[in-house]
């Protein structure tokens, strides 16, 4: 039982059992530090992710409407290259166990929304337009009775 006690202290690099007592409390200490530290590093992540999502809503309210669509016909593009790479990967990984109706369907149920999406931000594109065509003729009309 005695040797069981030692190889422990050797364990713990310990001395004798008041060293146990230090080394339990620079345990807790170091466990309240790991704590805190990973508080701060999900701080530190959620503080990233929200300045780089602002960063692209910015960017993205900064589009001119003639430049969304372009935008827009780039997304279309690099999604289906995606989609093509990921089937791609399924089937390597999967292999006859690959499903393609089952994929075929998760698409579908995300084009929906991303479609639902596109059609709000068409609407808005076409509103904007709109409204610059007005402003355009109003100015027109301005230019024009202050020539008279």
């Amino acid at each position: 039982m005695k040797s069981n006690g030692n190889s422990l202290l050797d364990d713990l690099c310990c001395t004798n059992e008041k060293d146990v007592d230090i080394v339990e409390q620079n345990f807790k200490y170091n466990l309240n530090v790991a704590e805190k530290l990973k508080k701060t590093q999900c701080f530190i992540k959620r503080r990233q992710r929200n300045e780089k999502k602002s960063r692209y809503c910015e960017i993205k309210d900064n589009i001119p409407p003639e430049d969304l669509l372009v935008v827009q016909e780039e997304c279309r593009k690099i999604r289906s290259e995606g989609i093509s790479q990921t089937v791609q990967t399924l089937q390597r990984t999967y292999g006859s166990k690959y499903d393609y109706d089952i994929f075929r369907e998760a698409e579908k149920d995300v084009s929906k929304e991303l479609d639902k999406k596109t059609q709000s931000l068409s609407d808005k594109i076409k509103h904007l337009q709109h409204e610059l065509q007005k402003t355009q003729n109003s100015r027109k009309c301005n230019i024009y009775e202050q020539e008279r």
